[in-house]
């Protein structure tokens, strides 16, 4: 039986932990399902939380709020006002 060791990169692992929460979650879920179902429902686990993640984001995009307060050159993004530069 080969190992499956081999295929998982701690580094990298570390990485995502610090950098992308969410691809982390879903590569632990997948290496869990590798360890408890096999490597192939492993894979396909982590197939599917992607894609269901990309449908998600994809459907629900962020859309900013812009606006300008009368009479000023300062705009409103999603927050505290800033100047515009020109």
């Amino acid at each position: 039986m080969p190992s499956s060791m081999g295929m998982m990169d701690v580094p990298e692992m570390r990485r995502l932990a610090r950098v992308q929460r969410f691809d982390f979650w879903i590569a632990v879920v997948a290496i869990a399902g590798t360890l408890v179902f096999g490597e192939l429902a492993g894979v396909m686990i982590g197939i599917g939380l992607s894609l269901i993640w990309l449908v998600s984001v994809a459907t629900h995009p962020e859309v900013p709020l812009l606006g300008r307060e009368a009479g000023t050159q300062v705009d409103q993004l999603h927050g505290p006002p800033r100047a515009r530069p020109r």
